[in-house]
């Protein structure tokens, strides 16, 4: 026994603790500002590689040398926040009385409308039937609304609509309940943007913040190869490619400072914070935002829940957080949408008591 722990066990060993240091240092890489170390803080999309691979090491321990197990359970153990933001498991609620839903779609320049402009807009009936409080959209562009009377259509369950464009990208609120006000909120982008309504609720003012954050800038090429990266089928064969993901990460740090700033100067006791962050659950951008909020979709939905799919490239870049006077309830991507490059992502949420 001596001889095979030297030859095959201790090898093995050594490469699962490897593998622990690499899911610490992605798992932990939202705490890295992308201005300082950008390669740290784009490492955070191979979290979930690294996170099967000591999936992997558990079941050959528990085979191979169960003495063992101590390694992979206390990369587990470390990485416990990293492992939920990612895979949360929560167990369905009965939903009470007095919710509000909330919706976030990044509905691609409504890409599932396209040459089919004499009929009803699909994402506005979609819409209409997910019979939501709050719907915030991103890429909600003027001439694809301007054409297909969208507000139109929208106006029969949403009576209130904002929608502030800037350099071809637009953001749009529909609203059950009165909007008060909405701005954009300033940052450096080319094209992207955050925008931040007051919407009374029930007579209590709500914060909504509605965010399409930077762009990776990647060709559909680039894109194939971060996917197979994703999945351990594939390398790096542009070497521009890190250097945009790079380039992105900084700006979206930017960005995020931005938003969080915006949010606590505005001194909003009530907070919705929802959109296309282009960034994943461990991200800079999204630790940033979400401080002192929920993440919905870690309260109270379950699975890896990607919001984004194509060309294999499987991550949860679309968020919604509220503030803690909030309690949320169910939470869901709703992949059997096919609209978009993303799927929308719906919330239930209802105020807490006061005490």
């Amino acid at each position: 026994m001596s001889t095979l722990k030297k030859w095959f066990v201790r090898p093995i060993a050594a490469l699962n603790v490897i593998v622990v240091l690499m899911m610490v240092i992605t798992g932990y890489s939202g705490y890295v500002n992308p201005a300082d170390h950008p390669l740290w803080a784009v490492s955070g999309l191979a979290f979930p590689l690294f996170m099967v691979l000591n999936a992997v090491f558990l079941l050959v321990w528990l085979l191979l040398h169960r003495r063992y197990l101590l390694i992979p359970l206390l990369g587990f153990l470390v990485c416990l926040p990293s492992v939920r933001a990612y895979i949360p498991v929560n167990f369905h609620q009965d939903i009470p009385e007095g919710t509000i839903k909330v919706v976030s779609f990044n509905v691609h320049l409504f890409e599932g409308w396209k040459h089919r402009y004499k009929q009803m807009n699909p994402t506005a009936k979609y819409l209409k039937e997910c019979d939501a409080d709050i719907v915030c959209l991103q890429e909600a562009g003027l001439n694809e609304v301007k054409s297909g009377k969208l507000d139109e259509n929208m106006a029969e369950v949403y009576p209130y609509h904002a929608r502030i464009s800037y350099h071809g990208n637009a953001l749009a609120l529909y609203s059950k309940w009165p909007i008060l006000h909405t701005e954009r909120i300033p940052y450096p982008s080319s094209g992207n943007l955050s925008t931040a309504s007051r919407v009374l609720v029930e007579g209590d003012t709500v914060l909504v913040v509605n965010n399409h954050l930077e762009t990776n800038g990647l060709s559909y090429h680039d894109r194939d190869d971060v996917g197979n990266i994703l999945i351990g089928k594939g390398k790096v064969r542009d070497t521009t490619l890190l250097g945009k993901m790079q380039r992105a990460s900084r700006l979206r740090a930017v960005q995020a400072d931005s938003v969080a700033g915006y949010i606590h100067r505005s001194g909003a006791k009530s907070v919705i914070v929802c959109g296309d962050f282009n960034d994943h659950p461990l991200s800079y951008a999204h630790r940033t935002i979400s401080r002192g909020f929920t993440d919905c979709y870690v309260a109270a939905g379950c699975g890896p829940g990607y919001s984004y799919d194509r060309n294999r490239m499987y991550v949860r870049i679309d968020h919604i957080f509220c503030s803690k006077d909030w309690r949320c309830y169910h939470c869901v991507v709703d992949r059997k949408v096919q609209l978009s490059d993303h799927y929308p992502v719906i919330c239930t949420l209802k105020k807490r008591t006061k005490r």
